[in-house]
C-alpha cells in the first residue's frame, strides 16, 4: 500500500478510536463511529478490523512428513488492544507421530508485541487443551451481513 494511503488510513482509524474513547458512556452504532472514520459502514468495518487487529501465541505440531497434526494460533482468543504483561498458554496433546513442535507469537494489523519467559511444560490431563478447532470455528454460512455487530 502506498504511503500516502497506509497514513490516512491510520489518521482515520485514530479518528474513529477517540471518538469511541470519548464516547464510551454513549450508545454507540458503527454508522456514527464510520461516519467519523469518512468510510461508509461496510468499509469502515473491513478496515479498521484489519488496522487494528489482534496478536497471541501460536502452537503447531507436525509430522515428519511437514503434515500440521494440530495446532493453537489464539484466534478464538485473541490478545486485542493494549495490555500489561500477563500469561498466555497454548496446550496441545503431543500425537504419537509428531515429529516437530514449532512455536511463535503474531501480530495482525497495527501494533506491537512483546514476548519473554517462554517455557515448555508437561502438563496432567486435567488441563484443558487450546486447539484450535476449525469445524466449529469456522461457520456454516455468513453471518453479521449487515455489519452492525462488531
Amino acid at each position: 500500500m502506498e504511503e500516502g494511503k497506509t497514513h490516512d488510513l491510520l489518521c482515520r482509524n485514530t479518528a474513529a478510536l477517540n471518538f469511541i474513547e470519548k464516547n464510551l458512556d454513549k450508545p454507540l452504532t458503527v454508522d456514527n463511529i464510520a461516519a467519523v472514520a469518512g468510510f461508509s459502514k461496510y468499509h469502515f468495518h473491513r478496515i479498521f478490523r484489519n488496522e487494528t487487529g489482534w496478536s497471541g501465541l501460536w502452537m503447531r505440531i507436525d509430522d515428519a512428513f511437514s503434515r500440521t497434526l494440530v495446532l493453537d494460533n489464539m484466534q478464538n482468543r485473541p490478545i486485542q488492544g493494549t495490555t500489561g504483561w500477563n500469561h498466555y498458554a497454548c496446550v496441545l496433546d503431543v500425537p504419537k507421530d509428531a515429529a516437530v513442535i514449532s512455536i511463535g507469537i503474531l501480530l495482525s494489523g497495527q501494533g506491537k508485541i512483546w514476548f519473554d519467559n517462554a517455557v515448555f511444560q508437561e502438563v496432567d490431563s486435567s488441563v484443558p487443551t487450546t486447539e484450535l478447532d476449525l469445524t466449529k470455528e469456522l461457520p456454516d454460512a455468513p453471518s453479521n451481513l449487515s455489519f452492525e455487530e462488531l
